[in-house]
């Protein structure tokens, strides 16, 4: 058994998936949402995105971990001309260094939670996925009782998950525990 964390960071929301793959059977979606920062506070404001994420990840996750199950974090990476606001230079505006604190942060949890990581660009693996097709990807496997997800980073980081799991084999995975 596979349990995929799947991480697409962002300036103002986080997207975060938990999956579980069982050999070739149909993915189980364990827990998925959105982390927020606190756009109000400079302090701590993005250790909430870590919290967030202990707290709603932890509960979901089996405890203790079942030793015949393996785990595997797949994170979007900060990238320079995707993730600058509005089309300015990430220097300008300093966004790419908020998108790496974000980032970061989900490291931390990634860690924390004991789970092996890779990052992956944007390009990596939304060249695959054609945009409108990950939304019906995701609804195929995991419809929601009420229709639409909660936004864009939330059905991203699932998809992650499911990329994830196809390409496990060919990603760099980096083992860092806290």
């Amino acid at each position: 058994m596979l349990y995929l964390f799947g991480l697409d960071p962002s300036i103002e929301h986080t997207g975060w998936a938990v999956v579980k793959v069982d050999g070739e059977m149909k993915p189980v979606l364990c827990g998925s949402g959105v982390a927020k920062q606190k756009l109000d506070k400079r302090d701590g404001r993005y250790g909430c995105i870590y919290m967030d994420l202990m707290r709603y990840v932890s509960r979901i996750l089996p405890s203790p971990f079942p030793s015949s199950s393996t785990r595997l974090a797949v994170v979007e990476k900060p990238h320079y001309e995707r993730n600058s606001k509005r089309g300015k230079a990430a220097a300008k505006n300093k966004s790419l260094i908020k998108l790496s604190i974000a980032a970061g942060a989900c490291i931390s949890s990634v860690c924390e939670l004991g789970f092996p990581y890779a990052f992956v660009t944007a390009n990596q693996w939304k060249r695959e996925i054609d945009k409108g097709l990950i939304r019906s990807r995701v609804e195929e496997y995991f419809p929601r009782k009420k229709g639409l997800w909660a936004r864009e980073d939330e059905w991203e980081a699932i998809a992650l998950c499911l990329w994830g799991k196809k390409h496990q084999d060919k990603l760099t995975i980096h083992k860092h525990h806290l």
